[in-house]
């Protein structure tokens, strides 16, 4: 006689459903796929988040070493049994046959259907991939030579490419994944994923700092009286309002801040072509070379300059879960790659030709210097407008850095109760029985005492309660917005706490940006070790250790011949980002600041 457990289990050992139970699981498919649409959102709106983003990808930061993968399965796996009415298996229909892959990826298009286009995923992974290393791109080509540049430009275009696209399978076979750290902790365990958290913080301070160096920059380009680093200084005082704001407050100015660096790009166009002489000229180039930059190793630093523009991995998987066609997800890496690496090319080398080895870290620099002759007033116009993007990214990239601080610290907004409910009645001073309770002048003391912790409570407070604009931002890295917990003295000492986080942070970024030799070295950095890590080394481990058991690749000639090749670009990438951390902090390596 056999048991109820081998009576639904084939030969082959994979669970069969009983006869009606192919449109139960229809239904379950299609039921899922509603409940994932409130973790859906228009990530037209990351757009505006590009560069190093915000996003940094990061899961749950409130928890600071985020949940682990085995609790996200789990938490899954309770949602999918209770959607299951006790009635929906039909005892009749026919056996299930064991899924081929096929099937596999219709299933998981299913599930994983998001809320973007095919036309918003696309604008969204351009928008991560085209930023402020454009700026630098020039300085790259002169570090690098035309073929090095050139080759480079193609190569990590390719491989980081291809290195989205792997992260894109991984979250899709399985739906609990639904950020860069689920797939880390799926790969090497929890511990991956504070790993990663410390990763994704590190690369977010480094790019607060390089958008403080930008802004002292290109003030001083545009009211030369103070130098770069007093600007710098004077910044801390303006950017620091903004790590306080709502993050709707700082939606359009950041959408616009992306916008400012295309316009550059034309402007660099039409500055080359407006001028007929050297320097500065299209028509006239300056004298270039075709091999490396090998004094003090600076070729090193090309790299880095380079990879910095395709630091946007940490968002890929939003991006990809959002797809409302996962299906094309490939198609539309392939051309938002291409696209970026043609951007990056034609910046490079429009800035090299016009100014030859003498190109500063910033092309922005070169085109404000009076000896070019440029257009004054459009040029100043694009300046403002670089001005802008740290006036706005300031506050959008260290968003994450701080709730992932304050969860670690323990100082986030605890999250209401029933009981704080009813402690909140009483406290309020406007309460019947708070009223009805001591003299005039203790309710008057209540009152301001009241006003005073409620004031404390809500700073940064923000960060974790939607609104309208804010759900959509959250559901795209998969964090959980909380009900805050009533203004208590303990909750108003969590948020003084917060505001000396901030502060402390903030302060650390601008000395940072003071002390360090220039914007060239920041974004060196970025590329040679944050990108290496996330973009490159990171997917390909998380890919080797993932793909036999979730994406079922086999012990093939093949599957050999491409771990080899994977190897190879891991052991090839880890040499280099060694090698260009270092050359990131050795003094006199690069041109220093001008």
């Amino acid at each position: 006689m056999s048991s109820p457990e081998s009576d639904t289990h084939g030969a082959s050992g994979v669970r069969e459903y009983p006869r009606g139970a192919r449109g139960s699981v229809v239904g379950l498919v299609k039921r899922y796929a509603k409940m994932e649409e409130r973790y859906r959102h228009d990530l037209a709106l990351a757009s505006g988040f590009s560069d190093y983003q915000l996003g940094i990808g990061q899961d749950d930061e409130r928890d600071a070493a985020g949940s682990s993968y085995g609790t996200a399965s789990a938490h899954a796996h309770r949602q999918r049994e209770s959607d299951i009415a006790p009635g929906d298996v039909d005892e009749g229909a026919p056996l299930l046959r064991k899924p081929s892959r096929v099937d596999n990826m219709k299933a998981n298009i299913n599930v994983h259907g998001g809320a973007s286009t095919d036309g918003q995923t696309l604008f969204n992974s351009i928008g991560v991939l085209i930023g402020i290393g454009l700026l630098s791109m020039p300085l790259a080509y002169s570090y690098a030579g035309w073929i090095g540049g050139t080759i480079m430009v193609v190569a990590f275009s390719a491989i980081t490419c291809h290195t989205g696209k792997l992260l894109a399978r991984l979250l899709y076979s399985d739906v609990s994944l639904g950020s860069y750290t689920d797939i880390g902790m799926a790969a090497f365990g929890p511990r991956a994923g504070t790993a990663i958290q410390i990763l994704f913080c590190t690369e977010l301070f480094a790019f607060g700092v390089a958008l403080t160096v930008l802004f002292g920059d290109s003030m001083h380009e545009v009211v030369p009286y103070y130098s770069a680093e007093t600007w710098m200084a004077l910044g801390f005082f303006i950017v620091l309002p903004t790590t306080f704001m709502p993050l709707s407050w700082l939606a359009v100015p950041s959408v616009l801040s992306t916008m400012a660096v295309v316009v550059l790009i034309g402007i660099i166009a039409f500055d080359g072509l407006w001028k007929t002489q050297a320097p500065g000229s299209l028509h006239e180039p300056m004298p270039t070379r075709l091999g490396p930059d090998m004094k003090m190793m600076n070729w090193v630093g090309g790299i880095g300059l380079i990879l910095a523009g395709y630091g946007g991995h940490a968002v890929i998987p939003a991006i990809a879960k959002d797809a409302r066609n996962p299906a094309a997800i490939d198609r539309l890496f392939n051309i938002s790659f291409t696209v970026a690496g043609a951007v990056a090319v034609i910046t490079g080398a429009m800035g090299y030709l016009m100014m030859g080895d003498n190109v500063s870290d910033e092309i922005s620099k070169d085109m404000m210097d009076p000896k070019m002759g440029y257009p004054e007033t459009i040029n100043h116009v694009a300046l403002w407008m670089i001005v802008l993007v740290p006036l706005t990214k300031y506050g959008l990239t260290s968003r994450p850095l701080h709730v992932a601080c304050e969860g670690f610290l323990g100082i986030a907004p605890a999250t209401q109760t029933e009981d704080d409910c009813a402690v909140s009645d009483y406290a309020s001073p406007t309460s019947p029985r708070a009223e009805a309770e001591g003299s005039a002048a203790d309710r008057r003391l209540r009152r301001v005492s009241f006003v005073v912790t409620s004031a404390l409570t809500r700073i940064g407070e923000s960060d974790y309660v939607d609104d309208e604009y804010e759900q959509a931002y959250n559901h795209a890295h998969h964090r959980k917005s909380i009900v805050p917990a009533p203004p208590t003295s303990a909750e108003g000492g969590k948020g003084v706490a917060r505001a000396a986080m901030r502060i402390v942070i903030t302060i650390a970024a601008t000395v940072v940006a003071i002390i360090l030799p220039g914007f060239e070295k920041v974004m060196a950095f970025l590329g040679n070790f944050s990108a290496f890590l996330i973009c490159i080394i990171l997917p390909i481990g998380f890919y080797l250790r993932l793909a036999p058991s979730m994406l079922g690749v086999k012990d093939t000639p093949a599957a050999r011949t491409q771990r080899t090749g994977y190897i190879v670009v891991l052991v090839a990438s880890t040499i280099l980002m060694m090698m260009g951390t270092i050359w990131s902090f050795i003094p006199g390596t690069g041109r220093g600041p001008e």
